[in-house]
């Protein structure tokens, strides 16, 4: 007798407990989901319409709705030049997010396959290496004093980095992050890499000349003189011409890479600094620091076809693999213009956190991978009340009082110990 009333005890403190817990999930169904969930390009974002049936959550389906954008994804990495990189979604203009690296993040380079993103850090002498997937740093490599740019070889193996401090190239091999040979080089500052990986292009800054670097050997073949400070270096598609900002002179060189001869020089706005050649090669893009503007060129006869307005202080400019999109990072007005490459107007402006310096070819195709979170729930089990109680006895559900809210992840910048006065990206001489 005492066994049935203790049974018939059970099974009305398991129906009085199923109750609440319905009642439970009715009015508050943020307790038994979790709406954060991370989609497969590894950046973050709620779902609204998570599906919640009677209290449960459908995790197969869920799931299956994890991809919340395009994948692969075009983004563009941008150094910040008070210690992040900004990640911007080219599909709609949009901040992803901003990555912590280290101290004056300058040129910025993505590794033709996606997976990685290489950023010189000027102040502390070394470089950042993300991991597309989740936007973290992976690895940091110390390299030569104040590097500069950074260019990838076009099969990803090796990635060079000028340090002007010393008067040098470091030779990182990507697949450990190890620096596998030091090229001397007077004042390098900007660095391109042919489309066959045989030979990598240093502007001179100090020097007034043009370094070519046999990457089979890492060493100098050739000096070139091409103008007064030179900076920005881009190579054409076809690996027939390289081309030199001379920020003193106002004016880009176009060499022959056959003969590494000057065969044109090109006068643009003033000051230029970044160059970038569009992926069909029939124009060259140079951001005017001091001008305010972008020089359009047509690589066909030479020539400026078109000048485009944009923020303060231009620094690098890079084109998307489509060649419909210029991206500009504006140093002193903290944003990035983008030009549409059709009518050579700017169709949208992106504010960014602080002093965006975006130097060399930071726009890159972002493969898809595994998720790196999955969605996570206490579903409440479906229980059909029967006349019959069972024999065995049913466990208790655990019922989470609290809701665990998981939010997107706001990037938090590393404190400073005082504020820092916001720098030129660079000395500028008075143009000639």
């Amino acid at each position: 007798m005492k066994e049935k009333s203790a049974s018939r005890s059970a099974f009305v403190n398991l129906h009085v407990l199923l109750l609440l817990v319905l009642l439970l999930a009715d009015a508050f169904p943020a307790m038994f989901v979790t709406a954060a969930q991370v989609n497969r390009c590894g950046e973050f974002g709620h779902q609204p319409n998570d599906r919640i049936d009677g209290g449960a959550v459908k995790a197969t389906e869920a799931a299956s709705s994890l991809p919340t954008t395009p994948c692969p994804a075009l983004r563009a990495y941008i150094s910040n030049f008070f210690d992040v990189v900004t990640v911007i979604d080219t599909s709609n203009d949009t901040i992803v997010t901003t990555i912590n690296t280290g101290f004056e993040p300058f040129g910025v380079a993505v590794k033709p396959d996606g997976t990685r993103v290489y950023v010189a850090n000027n102040g502390e002498n070394t470089v950042s290496v993300i991991d597309t997937s989740n936007n973290t740093v992976v690895a940091t490599v110390a390299v030569g004093t104040s590097p500069l740019g950074v260019a990838l070889k076009p099969d990803g193996s090796r990635a060079y980095v000028t340090n002007r401090g010393n008067n040098s190239v470091s030779v990182i091999d990507t697949s450990n992050n190890t620096v596998v040979a030091t090229v001397v080089v007077p004042s390098p500052y900007g660095v391109a890499v042919n489309p066959d990986g045989t030979r990598a292009y240093v502007s001179d800054h100090d020097a007034g000349t043009f370094s070519v670097i046999d990457t089979s050997t890492n060493t100098v073949i050739a000096t070139v003189m091409v103008g007064t400070s030179p900076q920005g270096v881009a190579v054409k598609p076809d690996g027939a011409r390289a081309y030199v900002a001379n920020t003193g002179s106002s004016t880009v060189a176009v060499i022959d890479t056959s003969s590494n001869t000057v065969v044109n020089t090109i006068p643009v706005g003033s000051f230029p600094d970044g160059v970038a050649v569009k992926p069909d090669g029939t124009r060259l893009y140079v951001v005017n620091n001091i001008g305010n503007t972008v020089s359009v060129i047509d690589t066909t006869n030479n020539t400026v076809v078109a000048t485009v307005p944009v923020g303060t202080a231009p620094n690098g400019v890079a084109v998307t693999p489509d060649g419909t999109r210029a991206y500009v990072a504006n140093y002193l007005d903290n944003t990035v213009s983008v030009i549409d490459t059709t009518n050579n107007t700017v169709i949208d402006t992106v504010t960014l956190v602080d002093s965006p310096v975006g130097f060399g070819d930071f726009i890159g195709t972002v493969p898809c991978g595994s998720p790196t979170a999955t969605p996570t729930a206490t579903p409440t089990p479906s229980v059909t009340p029967t006349s019959t109680p069972s024999a065995t006895a049913t466990p208790t559900p655990t019922v989470t009082a609290t809701a665990t809210a998981t939010a997107t992840p706001t990037p938090t910048s590393r404190p400073r110990a005082t504020p820092r006065q916001r720098p030129t990206p660079h000395p500028r001489p008075t143009p000639l």
